[in-house]
């Protein structure tokens, strides 16, 4: 067994465990749907959520090479994914009767959730990047932009719309990334 397939059993079992919890939020709430409403916007934060965790993977794979097997490795993985799955926890209600609206929820904790997801990439980046990120070319500071500019908003937002158009761009940035890597 290499480093990385040992590492990986653990990281990827941790991030296994989001995918599930999202799926199982889904889930519930399609079959509560008449005790709650089920609204756009958790399901939109849900969609986000699935692909921001794939590319967790993707990144994982991309540097496989540079990842030993150290406590602080270990630590690190620990760190990002239970970041994660606390966000991911939040994401839907436990108790289907505390929620008329789905939506309501997702007011309640929205700013949690969208804080545990920043936590889990920006520790990844700088697992990643260490301090070397002063060599970055300028696309890849836009890239950072482009992901960190509509979290903070999402963070600060209190309106639908300007939510919905974040969730947008983060999710077209996502499928667009995944096409041009064909």
């Amino acid at each position: 067994m290499s480093a990385f397939e040992f590492f990986f059993s653990f990281y990827g079992l941790l991030l296994g465990l989001c995918v599930a919890q999202i799926a199982g939020g889904i889930g519930h709430a399609i079959v509560v749907r008449r005790e709650s409403r089920f609204g756009w916007l958790t399901p939109t934060l849900a969609a986000f959520l699935l692909l921001d965790l794939a590319s967790f993977w993707f990144n994982a794979w991309d540097h496989r090479s540079a990842i030993g097997v150290t406590a602080a490795t270990i630590y690190a993985g620990m760190i990002v994914a239970l970041s994660y799955y606390i966000a991911v926890v939040l994401l839907f209600p436990v108790h289907s009767g505390n929620w008329e609206d789905l939506d309501e929820h997702y007011w309640s904790n929205k700013r949690w959730v969208v804080l545990g997801v920043a936590l889990a990439n920006f520790a990844t980046l700088a697992w990643f990047i260490g301090l070397t990120f002063w060599l970055w070319p300028a696309v890849a500071w836009v890239q950072l932009g482009v992901y960190f500019g509509p979290l903070a908003i999402l963070f600060f937002s209190r309106r639908a719309w300007l939510d919905g158009l974040c969730y947008a761009i983060l999710i077209v940035v996502y499928v667009a990334s995944t096409v041009m890597q064909r």
